[in-house]
């Protein structure tokens, strides 16, 4: 690996480090003195690469959970499209959390959070889950 290689692995650790602490991109520059751009292409590209990092918001703040519709990549028919269906973002410490469950089965925080909402909706457990007594 070549100096500039190693120098830009451990920019991009130190990166990802601090945003999984919850430190803001623009506090993340202000302390590393790198460019917010370099700073969100490394989070993406974590993020695309499978990694738990936390999405904030314009202001810096960690936002609520939300879901956004998945786009089929250009080129893919829809009806065909492997994976097809929404993205569900869970707030940072809820996948922090999931960690030590997730390892012990051998599967990543996201995965396992899949397996569980999948399970709860295939067994009809939402409402023992939410124990609010409205029936679907």
């Amino acid at each position: 690996m070549k100096t500039g290689e190693l120098y830009r692995h451990e920019r991009n650790e130190a990166i990802i480090a601090m945003a999984l602490d919850g430190v803001p991109p623009g506090v993340i520059e202000g302390r590393l003195g790198i460019s917010r751009n370099v700073i969100y292409a490394t989070l993406r590209a974590a993020r695309q690469a499978g990694r738990d990092i936390p999405i904030f918001t314009t202001s810096g703040q960690l936002p609520g959970p939300y879901v956004h519709e998945e786009r089929p990549k250009r080129g893919a028919r829809p009806a065909t499209h492997r994976g097809s269906g929404l993205h569900v973002v869970i707030p940072h410490d809820a996948l922090f959390r999931l960690r030590s469950p997730a390892i012990a089965r051998g599967m990543t925080s996201k995965e396992l959070a899949r397996d569980i909402i999948t399970r709860v909706v295939d067994d009809d457990l939402v409402d023992a889950v939410l124990d609010d007594g409205d029936t679907l």
